[in-house]
């Protein structure tokens, strides 16, 4: 018997078919069951129909991209020093693929710096985010995009989640409520890939490989120039293509790969360069408060981690990652 061929694409999920006013019992399991196939196989999915504004991925991209475009002392005015503390981070400071370990990712090459800028927000785009005044549509296009994820995040992705691994509707939105208010531990990332020569054309990497560390990421990647490509299950690299208009893509980072036993997949993924083009990812990072104790839930077989504080297990990632 033939053995069924891999369908090397990310699958497409339409939320509007759970989630939309025409929605049917049945269409509403066949979501289900799309859900919990996306994340316990290559844990990268594409989501459609989310009610995600163009306007507001359209203004962020633009206001962003006049940002990194400025001279750079003036972006270092909003710089750390290293990244993950939020704020500008120039090329050289960030090396992604060393947060990986190396016993397990042997061939990976992760020493070397990434050629990518980055700008970090991680309250909303208000203080004490730093508040870029050039240009002066950042802030605001921010605070809009920032209230569109977690949106997203609060009234499909939790819910989804929870019903497609058998858990109480409420179970994520329940873990990730902060005191005040505050949805968990989320972040944005502006990533700005300046342009390159031809020679560096399927030589180098603009991101290296890495998974990604904490919850669900929702990923809006640029809509003209290809580049993120995703560890399928075989072994095999598969180049992602231009997504454009209001598709957002979300993959499960490390945290949820442990807090569900291993049953869903945090994928290896990496951003090759293919342009000599500038590119543009506006990255949405979600994760529970810092000082929540995430168990493995027993659902494949015996817990095959112990209970971890999120905050120790996301500052272990990044301190790997700083050059």
């Amino acid at each position: 018997m033939k053995q069924k061929k891999e369908n090397h694409a990310l699958p497409i999920i339409n939320l509007s078919n759970y989630f939309g006013f025409k929605a049917t019992e049945e269409s509403k399991k066949d979501v289900v069951e799309k859900w919990y196939d996306a994340f316990s196989t290559v844990g990268f999915a594409i989501l459609i129909n989310s009610g995600v504004p163009k306007s507001t991925i359209t203004n962020l991209d633009v206001s962003a991209r006049s940002f990194f475009e400025q001279e750079y002392a003036l972006k270092c005015d909003y710089s750390l020093g290293r990244y993950g503390d939020g704020g500008y981070t120039p090329i050289g400071l960030e090396a992604v693929g060393r947060s990986l370990d190396p016993a397990l990712f042997k061939n990976i090459d992760s020493t070397k710096p990434d050629p990518v800028e980055s700008f970090v927000f991680k309250n909303g785009g208000s203080p004490p985010d730093f508040q870029p005044d050039n240009p002066k549509t950042l802030i605001p296009a921010v605070k809009r995009y920032w209230e569109e994820m977690e949106s997203l995040l609060t009234k499909q992705v939790f819910p989804l989640s929870a019903v497609s691994l058998g858990l109480p509707i409420d179970y994520f939105n329940k873990f990730y409520q902060c005191e005040g208010g505050k949805l968990g531990n989320n972040s944005l990332r502006l990533a700005y890939y300046p342009a390159v020569d031809k020679a560096a054309i399927n030589c180098r990497a603009r991101y290296g490989a890495h998974t990604d560390y904490l919850g669900f990421t929702l990923l809006r990647a640029d809509p003209m120039i290809a580049g993120l490509e995703v560890l399928f299950p075989d072994g095999n690299w598969i180049e992602v293509p231009p997504i454009s208009g209001n598709a957002i893509i979300i993959n499960a980072g490390d945290l949820i790969k442990r807090w569900t036993n291993d049953v869903w997949n945090s994928a290896l993924h990496r951003v090759k360069t293919t342009s000599i083009k500038t590119r543009l990812s506006l990255v949405f990072f979600t994760g529970p408060p810092d000082d929540a104790i995430v168990e493995t839930l027993s659902i494949n077989g015996s817990p095959h981690y112990i209970p971890v504080k999120v905050k120790d297990h996301l500052n272990e990632k990044i301190q790997a990652t700083n050059v």
